[in-house]
């Protein structure tokens, strides 16, 4: 069965662990739990709240480097960017998440990192089932080419439910 929640899309039901990067406000975390998610790990920078019963929430940044990031409204990129500002924030690849916690299948991966999804699907490791993903194209309409090939590629190895500009 498809589901659609917050701006996102998978298939139901999850029989497995989710990783939810940019897990504002819950609402695709909590129905991945609704539908059979064994355990989710959330990630976001922001003051998100109380997690749901049963998330790991982790604040820190999923990149495509493994490094500390600092938090700058001026950011060309992204709202976050190497560096040695005030706020320093632990970033590492999905592949070295996933080495660090001991887990090699994800049912479902979900990216609203808002301009980080390229640079993170560069190193999408083996053992990923479904990958939804959200990109920024009103903030980086430069990218389009980019995310066209990203799409592409991710065809390959996905079967991809929705693809929205």
């Amino acid at each position: 069965m498809l589901i659609k929640t917050a701006e996102h899309s998978f298939l139901s039901p999850l029989n497995g662990s989710v990783i939810d990067i940019g897990c504002y406000g819950w609402e695709f975390t909590r129905a991945a739990i609704e539908h059979g998610a064994e355990r989710v790990f959330a990630f976001d920078l922001g003051d998100c709240g109380q997690p749901p019963a049963g998330v790991s929430f982790y604040r820190m940044a999923i990149t495509g480097h493994t490094e500390f990031c600092s938090f700058t409204a001026e950011s060309k990129r992204t709202a976050w960017h190497l560096g040695n500002g005030p706020d320093l924030v632990c970033c590492a690849t999905l592949r070295k998440f996933m080495g660090w916690v001991g887990v090699n299948a994800i049912e479902l991966l979900k990216l609203d990192c808002e301009g980080s999804e390229l640079e993170i699907l560069r190193d999408i490791p083996e053992g990923i089932n479904q990958i939804s993903v959200e990109f920024h194209l009103h903030l980086w309409p430069d990218d389009e080419p980019l995310v066209d090939a990203a799409v592409r590629a991710l065809s390959n190895r996905y079967r991809v439910i929705q693809h929205e500009k």
